[in-house]
Formats: C-alpha cells, sequence, structure tokens
C-alpha cells in the first residue's frame, strides 16, 4: 500500500504527544502543562494544525507534573498519565 505524507502540527509549544490505536486522535501537552486532543483524520487548518477537539486551548491538570512529561494511555484508552520529574498526574479520558 502506497502511503502519502500528512503534514500538520498539533499546535505550538507541543512537548509530548501520543496517538490513539486507531490513529484519529492524538493527545499532546504543551509547554505550559495543557492537554490537548487533536483529530488527526481531518483536514489540517489554517496554518497547517489539525482541529483540536473538546476544549480549545487545552485543560490545565490539577497538578503540574513538571519537566520533562512523558504521555501514556490505559489500555482502555479511558485513562491518561503524565509523569515529569515532579509528579504522576492520572486525568479521566471521554470514551
Amino acid at each position: 500500500q502506497d502511503y502519502q505524507p500528512i503534514a500538520g502540527t498539533l499546535g505550538a509549544g507541543t512537548v509530548a504527544a501520543l496517538l490513539d490505536d486507531a490513529g484519529t486522535r492524538a493527545i499532546s501537552v504543551d509547554g505550559a502543562g495543557r492537554v490537548h486532543v487533536w483529530d488527526v483524520s481531518a483536514p489540517v487548518a489554517g496554518g497547517g494544525t489539525y482541529p483540536e477537539l473538546g476544549t480549545h486551548g487545552g485543560v490545565l491538570p490539577p497538578v503540574s507534573p513538571g519537566a520533562g512529561v512523558r504521555l501514556a494511555r490505559s489500555v482502555d484508552g479511558k485513562t491518561l498519565y503524565l509523569v515529569g520529574d515532579a509528579a504522576l498526574v492520572v486525568l479521566p479520558l471521554g470514551g
């Protein structure tokens, strides 16, 4: 099968990201610690950014994970883990 590269961004300041199992949504965290969900199956918007789903501008977790953030998702896709040098933050994800 031929694959065509798709050029799009997940927004300015993205420091970590992961894809869902279907490859249609990306979850990212930016340098301010906000969590974003993106529709990477949709055409990119003006400026080459994928459409953001949910809360525009992202959601700020109740506790900062600190620097060096890494993301992981639970096997069932319902929980997001943010791990940094200061904390492990557990957030529920929709569906």
